[in-house]
């Protein structure tokens, strides 16, 4: 007898009862993550040409974390060889109701030793719901139509750029909105400040699988390792902008969210500690591309003078990773939030009328986090002047508009032959359909930041942004619609061409390209 299904109050989606997806993937290790309360036993079958592997594991039962698990492979199957690099295989999971997962995933191949063009996509701000709690075409038509494409464009590892899982949206389905809130958890509590950890944890959880139970976003899951990083929306909308999130009133609920950030995301990922040490920043690689996401959420805080975007730790680890990686063709650096979007000037006067909870006082283009912003400005100026043959690219999300951004710097300390250039991605939203007026409101920022520096007048860096110029009939920056970014990786003699390209959806429903620049120098 089948079990009755599950949902979460509000929302017209059947709860899937067991999900899976690859996480970190090298050249011989693969992570697995998986949610189900079906694992006495697992049985594991891992599959490529010529080979094939059985495992049996039988899992403790784990409430707190939701019954989700991570797996280590080599490392967690008793007598398992390592992977095989540049190899494409099949991971299909038994469970002991006789359900069946299946994973596609391909291993990295030796550094520098690729010869197949690739691509990296990027994608973010997934909120597929209308304010009804129901799945909508209009929303998840793209969204369903990416695997297809992704493969297409020989896509190997998917950067999930935070906003997987909205807390607050739609708004008439918020945790945060006090008559939603009594409907959900109808014991006497009134506002989502009234829980414990435990349960503000209970609670993320299962808004986590809801928005995973999304069938376009569990089948991109499935088919392609996905690397997820949180934004605000994981928590609170521009959570850490306001004095107010440090306050003890949202400690709580800070802690139960990044617990069930953990569960469902940040546990698929090779990061130390990731249960027991806050910070989840982490590397990633494939080939001739070396990455780095920070966490600009875990550690943000208003201290009433300044924004504090991320923590000295984090810095440190990205100033090696820098270093460590001077020679390789192409680093990509994943920001939940775009380092330039709008003007300074606009910023400021926005979040003076609306208040530090708006969207403008969580941009570093704000006054108070413009310490934090130079920063780092700086630092990928020093580096870029360290390698300046490299492709360094910026991939972001969260602004509902999708951009390829040129950003040219010139050390005003030293001459140069010709400046610098650093380049940014920025891809939002995948299922987050907002009104056209909204829309074409965000395309218009980047398009008043034409011609302005990046980083403060005092700066030591004087610097430039523009929009990229895209070829042939693929000229459309920014994008005011559903959108994927895509960094594509073309080998040739003697290195590579790299490419900035944009997926929106097409008139036969198909994701199409409508931009690619030309090769970046």
């Amino acid at each position: 007898m089948s079990e009755s299904p599950e949902r979460v109050h509000g929302f017209d989606l059947e709860l899937e009862r067991h999900l899976a997806a690859m996480g970190s993937v090298g050249s011989r290790s693969a992570r697995i993550w998986l949610r189900s309360a079906n694992v006495r036993p697992l049985k594991v079958r891992l599959r490529a040409e010529g080979f094939e592997v059985r495992f049996e594991l039988s899992l403790p039962r784990s409430d707190s974390t939701d019954h989700t698990y991570s797996l280590h492979y080599p490392t967690d199957f008793d007598g398992a060889d390592p992977l095989t690099p540049s190899t494409c295989y099949q991971l299909r999971l038994e469970l002991d109701d006789g359900e069946e997962l299946t994973l596609e995933f391909e291993t990295a191949p030796e550094v520098h030793e690729y010869a197949d063009p690739f691509s990296i996509a990027v994608i973010s701000c997934h909120q597929p719901f209308d304010p009804r709690g129901k799945l909508t075409e209009t929303a998840t038509h793209f969204l369903d139509k990416l695997p297809e494409a992704f493969e297409e464009h020989r896509v190997k590892r998917v950067l999930l750029m935070g906003d997987q899982v909205y807390a607050d949206c739609p708004t008439t389905r918020s945790l945060f909105d006090d008559g939603y809130f009594r409907e959900v958890m109808p014991r006497g509590m009134n506002s989502l400040f009234d829980c414990t950890r435990e349960e503000v944890r209970r609670l993320f959880q299962d808004r986590h699988r809801l928005f995973f139970s999304a069938p376009g976003f569990k089948r991109l899951q499935e088919k392609f390792p996905c690397y997820p990083i949180l934004d605000d929306h994981e928590i609170r909308d521009n959570f850490g902008s306001a004095t107010e999130h440090r306050s003890a009133r949202f400690a709580a609920i800070k802690s139960g969210a990044l617990d069930a950030y953990v569960d469902y995301q940040a546990s698929r990922l090779d990061i130390p500690q990731v249960r027991t040490q806050r910070g989840y920043h982490f590397e990633w690689d494939y080939g001739p591309v070396a990455g780095f996401v920070m966490d600009l959420r875990s550690h943000k805080r208003n201290d009433g003078e300044r924004i504090q975007m991320f923590d000295s730790r984090q810095f440190h680890e990205l100033r090696a990773f820098l270093e460590r990686n001077r020679e390789t063709p192409v680093v990509v650096l994943g920001l939940s939030v775009p380092l330039v979007h709008i003007p300074d000037w606009m910023v400021g006067a926005a979040a003076l009328m609306l208040g530090e909870q708006s969207d403008a006082a969580d941009r570093w283009s704000y006054l108070k986090a413009h310490g934090a912003r130079d920063e780092l400005f700086e630092l990928l100026c020093e580096h870029q002047l360290a390698a300046p043959k490299q492709r360094l690219i910026i991939a972001a999300g969260d602004v509902h508009v999708g951009v390829a951004g040129l950003i040219q710097v010139t050390d005003t300390e030293r001459k140069q032959e010709e400046s610098l250039r650093m380049y940014q991605l920025v891809s939002s939203a995948v299922s987050n359909l907002e009104s056209p007026v909204k829309t074409w409101a965000a395309s218009l920022f980047p398009l008043m930041k034409r011609g302005l520096s990046v980083a403060s007048d005092d700066s030591r860096y004087a610097s430039r942004f523009d929009l990229l110029q895209g070829i042939g009939a693929a000229k459309q920056n920014p994008v005011p619609e559903l959108n994927a970014g895509l960094i594509r990786v073309d080998p040739r003699e003697g290195g590579y061409d790299v490419r900035i390209q944009l997926l929106a959806p097409g008139r036969d429903g198909k994701a199409i390209e409508v931009f690619s620049s030309g090769a970046l120098g």
